[in-house]
């Protein structure tokens, strides 16, 4: 099962396979095919490696989690056991109930039961509801002489007699009726005699008893017949089942032929002058006895039942699996691993291994119990047989459990969607149980065909059959069973004329068979054998089949998981596995990545100049995108060459100007888009067609769609040698090349019309018309239909209507460097979190690529070299409750391939949850972490390793001060030797952290720069607060003054300070605010003084700031000046400014 799992490794192939070397590393232009081939050969044993590292890491986290959640574990195992117990009892209850049927008696030579006499109606379970106004029996007619008579003579003669109140006459058999309607379970029996005076004679199915006398005596009647009426409900009472014929119908039935013979006889004798006392003295006794006959064979109560109570026990793992594996997306656990490098791959076959192993557990319990509790299907059949049988079982049920995950969202849905799975295989189990459609009477075979689809009906099939093959035989008393070689030999199919024929031997011979599945055919032992003739489904078929829907639901899982989007919307082309670059290979990188599996390249090792503990020092990362350059996908170039087809940002945008900035920016990674796309041209002979081969002299490419900015004017190169001077003195500058390039980087989603109503983004206006112009540029049939019924059917309309374009990221250009920390500012909704989830794989973008590291986003393969050389700090953390902190770090290490680096992963580890301040409880279970501490954790995850590239998003959130500094000081110190991309809403984060700060406001890149350099271009100014101190009978008068001396400073005739706050406006608070060069405080700061005085002077102005305070100075005394704060505007009035000029444009 270990092969077949690791089969599923085409669920993330898409991730390792292809052009391994978009912009990758090739020193060899012209590798020879003897070093392609080992490259591809020592490639596959790399993925092969990681496979089985993270394989191992995800089932020993599963063991983690079944082992804290050992209830439910419990129930899991102990579920089996409790419904093999419970069909125990009931198989204990069967027996003992057919211990006292006469047909399941081996009946040799029967003993005769005589007939009692009437019973007393109390002694009836049912009639003793009504004690008091039962009947013993009922007569008719009444009235009649002899009628009455026999009535009397039948409840004197009785043993005991019948009292009088417990019998009664009714005019004739339809009052009888009437009677018995309207008063049920009151009467045990009724009697209607007939004469042959009466005008009704009597009926066929009446007992006739003539009786003659001669003609010399009176005339007595000749023939009585009677009619009798009972209950004929068997009724089980006091642990036995009452029959109705022995209970009232005989002693009724005796009693009445009893009276009727003493009655005639009696009037016989007086006709011969016997005196009128004298009775007749008659004797009546009769007995009952059945024929001698064998003991009837049942079909096995625990074929017939087992099915549903193991369907049952099976369910309780389906359950649990499907809801983990939904949980686990629910919470976006799934996700943060995949961002941290995990395999699908490794992460389907772990389920696969770990409900494997619990599936061998719980089938070696069902049938070590069964076998223990002597059932006969346990007994007489294989053991091994039956464990193979409910082996496959529950592995076909656990791939169905991980295919349905796919089409839930939510635990709860699929908790629910496994009961409604449940029922409906109950439903067919019930028909298989009836023979529906393996008996030879239903003849579509595709129907057949269907139900074998479904994993319940062949195991329903195959249970059924080996406890009928454990029924009883009347020649020797046992059953054969059905032994592991005969798993197919058994079953006979049907001939082909219809008629069943069985094998003859002399040994063979046949029995009744009271089997649903195997009734109306041939059943029978051959030479020692059970055979069953009509057969359409043998045990060995069914299991045959359920390994079958193991695979095929396993595979179904894993591609739909690939084809159906997930929460982030992203999902592959349901043709993706038909894609060349699927399955062809040119180089694999998995090797060569910092996390290497294999040792290769970029490993961090001395032998290749790595730094202090694997991680890669800036004139690596530099060299090993230099090498990257080298070669580029036909993928790569496509999404570079539609990124420079798109216009410039300062072209599709005309609601607002393009801070220039953003266009420089934006304009320094189109240049270098356009070099790597020459020397990719040069490389190939020309590119792809003729568009590299008409650039021979390397030119018109760089001229080719060049912005036109004003920060920035067109290209001044006229060749590519040119630009790359000029690119390489900016790196020289620099001192380091961009560790992250954003080129045209962007993400759309397409609303549905019905949502497309209200007002909307300018820039997605038009890139929603050029979108829908480009796709519906030709008419569709359905389109042309829709556009005639249009008028008639709004569905149609809405069709037709044009679809909304909401741009998540609009576009992306940038540049970001090894050993700085890039802040990424926003309101919710900006596409900062957008951003981060393209850059790591978990959204695929719409347009434009990335470069990290040299690793092109776009390319075959390129999100999972992305991945090893990242790290991750999701906006929601991707911990598990029951597992500890150290465990979560163990997890991770092996997820990277950080064990290919030598490292010593429990030190590397410890260490790192030091630096967090978490060793003291990294033993202890994250579900009792408080939220910065969690928090903390995720840092540490996404810095496990030491990865050249870290994204941060909101790291903070939920830390205390005192946390929130610490974990600042461990991201500036990592970013040393990394890229870190850090996404916040605090502000004062982003002043701290970040070397730059760019601002995101609907999708698009707003402003760029350091955080001085917004201030000075976005914020107010400098805020200078002075305070005044002495009587307040002349402060307004002194206020007065000191605005005069402020005002009266002037540049060039133009004023140089204004007022902020009126008097009596709201005071700014002067907590952390820094002390600007230039500023004084001429007394103590921390008094409080009676009034403050607020102004604001421009930036373009700060070389006045010294002679304005040395008037201050000179002023100090006369005005009662004590301290004089000056301080820059806060990133947080610039980030309001931006956005809001942003949300009013």
């Amino acid at each position: 099962m270990a092969a077949a799992s690791a089969a599923l490794a085409g669920g993330d192939r898409g991730d390792r396979r292809g052009d391994r070397g978009d912009l990758g590393a090739n020193n060899h232009s012209s590798p020879s095919s003897s070093s392609s081939s080992s490259s591809s050969s020592t490639s596959s044993s790399c993925w092969f490696v990681l496979f089985l590292v993270q394989t191992a890491a995800l089932v020993w986290k599963n063991v983690l989690m079944a082992t804290r959640n050992w209830r439910a574990t419990a129930t899991q195992l102990a579920a089996p056991l409790l419904f093999v117990l419970v069909i125990f009892v009931v198989d204990v209850g069967v027996r003992a109930s057919r211990a006292r049927q006469p047909a399941f008696l081996d009946v040799r030579r029967s003993t005769p039961e005589a007939i009692r006499h009437i019973p007393d109606c109390e002694k009836d379970a049912f009639v003793m509801r009504n004690a008091e106004q039962c009947l013993d029996f009922a007569y008719a007619p009444a009235g009649n002489v002899h009628a009455d008579a026999l009535a009397a003579n039948i409840a004197a003669n009785n043993q005991p007699p019948i009292p009088q109140r417990r019998y009664r006459g009714f005019p004739d058999e339809a009052s009888i009726d009437a009677y018995l309607l309207n008063h049920p379970n009151e009467v045990l029996g009724a009697v209607i005699f007939h004469f042959d005076d009466d005008d009704n004679n009597n009926s066929n199915n009446n007992l006739r008893i003539n009786s003659s006398s001669s003609s010399e005596v009176e005339v007595v009647p000749v023939a009585i017949d009677y009619t009798l009426q009972t209950n004929s409900s068997v009724k089980f009472w006091r642990g036995e089942f009452r029959d109705p014929n022995t209970f009232a119908q005989l002693p009724l039935q005796v009693a009445t032929e009893r009276e009727i013979v003493r009655y005639l006889g009696n009037q016989a004798r007086r006709s011969l002058g016997a005196v009128e006392d004298d009775q007749l003295d008659l004797t009546w006794n009769i007995a009952l006895r059945t024929f001698p006959h064998p003991a009837a064979v049942a079909p096995s109560i625990v074929g017939g039942i087992a099915p549903g109570f193991l369907f049952a026990a099976t369910m309780f793992s389906f359950v649990l699996v499907a809801s983990n594996v939904v949980h686990e997306r629910e919470l976006q656990l799934r996700q943060g691993m995949e961002s941290m490098g995990m395999l699908l791959s490794s992460y389907w076959t772990s389920w696969i291994l770990w409900e494997g192993l619990m599936n061998v557990v719980s089938s070696g319990i069902i049938t070590a119990t069964g076998y223990l509790l002597g059932f006969s299907l346990f007994v007489k059949n294989s053991q091994a047989l039956l464990f193979v049988v409910f082996f496959t079982f529950q592995n076909a049920m656990l791939a169905f459990a991980l295919l349905i995950s796919v089409f839930t969202k939510t635990s709860q849905g699929a908790t629910s969607l496994s009961f409604g799975i449940f029922i409906i295989g109950w439903i067919f189990q019930s028909t298989v149980l009836f023979g529906f459609p393996y008996q030879p009477q239903y003849k579509s075979d595709v129907l057949r065909v269907i139900f074998n689809l479904l994993p319940w009906n062949p195991f329903t099939k195959a249970i059924t059959d080996l406890g009928a093959a454990t029924m009883t035989l009347p020649s020797d008393g046992d059953g054969f069973g059905i032994t592991w070689r005969r798993r197919f030999a058994y079953c006979v199919p049907p001939s082909s004329s219809g008629i069943d024929t069985l094998p003859q031997s002399s040994s063979s011979h046949s029995m009744l068979v009271d089997s649903p599945t195997n009734a109306n055919v041939g059943t029978g032992a051959s030479a020692g054998h059970y055979t069953v003739g009509g057969c359409y489904l043998s045990v060995g078929d069914a299991i045959v089949w359920m390994s079958v829907m193991f695979f095929v639901f396993a595979f179904l899982a894993a591609y739909l998981d690939q084809i159906i989007p997930n929460s982030y919307g992203t999902r592959r082309p349901f043709y993706y596995f038909l894609m060349p670059n699927y399955w062809c290979a040119r180089r694999s990188r998995v090797c060569q990545t910092s996390s290497s599996c294999c040792g290769g390249g970029g490993g961090g090792g001395e032998e290749e100049g790595g730094g202090k503990d694997g991680e890669p020092t800036a004139a690596e990362a530099a060299g090993r995108n230099n090498n990257n350059d080298k070669m580029m996908s036909n993928r790569t170039k496509a999404a570079l060459r539609a990124s420079l087809a798109t216009p410039p940002l300062a072209q599709r945008v005309s609601s607002h100007n393009v801070d220039e900035d953003v266009e420089a920016e934006e304009q320094r990674a189109r240049l270098h888009a356009r070099i790597l796309l020459a020397k990719a041209g040069e490389r190939d002979g020309g590119g792809d067609g003729g568009d590299d081969s008409a650039r021979a002299d390397g030119s018109s490419l760089l001229e080719e769609n060049v912005p036109q900015s004003s920060a920035l004017p067109p290209s001044r190169f006229a060749t590519i040698e040119e630009g790359e001077e000029e690119l390489e003195q900016q790196q020289q500058q620099q001192q380091q090349r961009a560790a992250i390039e954003l080129f045209g980087l962007g993400k759309t989603y397409t609303l549905p019309p019905s949502s497309a109503s209200g007002p909307q983004d300018p820039i997605e206006e038009e890139e929603s018309a050029a979108s829908t112009r480009n796709r519906l540029r030709r008419p569709t049939a359905m389109s042309r239909i829709c556009g005639c019924l249009s008028r008639w059917f709004p569905l149609c309309a809405s069709l037709r209507r044009k679809p909304k374009i909401k741009v998540a990221v609009g576009g992306t250009w940038l540049q970001l460097e090894t050993g700085k920390v890039f802040a990424l500012l926003g309101p919710n909704g900006a596409g900062k979190t957008t951003t981060i989830h393209m850059l790591t794989g978990l959204v695929v973008p719409t347009n434009g690529d990335a470069n990290i590291l040299g690793n092109s986003l776009v390319g075959a393969g390129g999100v999972d070299r992305v991945r090893q050389i990242s790290g991750v700090c999701p906006q929601f953390d991707i911990l598990w409750n029951q597992l500890t902190g150290i465990e979560h770090m163990r997890l991770f290490y092996a997820l990277k391939g950080l064990w290919a680096q030598n490292l010593d992963h429990e030190h590397s580890s410890r260490a790192l949850l030091e630096r967090v301040k978490l060793d003291k409880v990294a033993s202890r279970r994250t579900e009792t972490y408080s939220g910065g501490m969690r928090r903390r954790l995720s840092v540490a995850i996404a810095m496990l390793g030491n990865p050249p590239v870290v994204y941060l998003d909101e790291p903070t959130t939920g830390m205390d001060p005192v946390s929130r500094r610490y974990v600042w000081d461990i991201i500036d110190e990592y970013k040393r030797n990394a890229c870190v991309v850090l996404t916040t809403h605090s502000m004062e984060e982003a002043d701290v952290l970040g070397d730059r700060v760019g601002i995101m406001s609907r999708g698009y890149l707003q402003v760029l720069g350091t955080s001085l350099h917004l201030k000075n271009r976005f914020g107010a100014g400098y805020r200078i607060s002075v305070a005044l101190e002495g009587s307040t009978t002349t402060m307004s008068k002194r206020k007065a003054e000191l605005k005069r001396i402020v005002e009266s400073t002037r540049s060039d005739d133009e004023m140089v300070a204004v007022p902020l706050l009126e008097e009596g406006a709201t005071r700014y608070s002067m907590e952390g605010s820094r002390s600007m060069e230039g500023s004084r405080s001429m007394r103590g700061s921390d008094q409080n003084y009676g009034s403050y005085e607020h102004f604001v002077v421009p930036c373009e102005e700060k070389r006045r700031l010294p002679d304005l305070f040395a008037r201050l100075d000179e002023c100090r005394v006369r005005l009662g000046i004590a301290d004089v704060q000056v301080n820059l505007s806060p990133l947080e009035e610039v980030f309001l400014q931006v956005t809001t000029k942003e949300e009013e444009s």
